[in-house]
């Protein structure tokens, strides 16, 4: 299935992705199984740091919407924070789409 032929949400995340993020996400998923979500957009232009937590956050949104059928794509991100999804071959999970 093209991710073009899928019914896509836009998030804007606030703040940075650092510490327990998980009731954000959990929210963010939660509101995507609600409307049937299948793509998820999770525009992080903002976001200035990205820790350890945060990112085994982003991998288990990407896999939880996978499970059902859907993906996760990240868009924006700063240059460091695209470089380090890269690095540790992230863009592989997700898309990444850069700005």
């Amino acid at each position: 299935m093209e991710s073009n032929d899928l019914p896509t949400r836009r998030v804007h995340w606030r703040g940075d992705l650092v510490g327990d993020a998980s009731g954000q996400i959990a929210q963010i998923l939660d509101e995507a199984a609600e409307n049937g979500l299948c793509e998820l957009v999770l525009d992080i232009a903002g976001v200035e740091m990205v820790d350890s937590r945060g990112l085994s956050q982003l991998i288990g949104l990407g896999l939880a919407l996978q499970r059902e059928g859907g993906r996760l794509t990240i868009a924006n991100p700063k240059s460091e924070i695209a470089a380090l999804l890269a690095e540790m071959r992230l863009d592989s999970q997700f898309e990444v789409q850069e700005p």
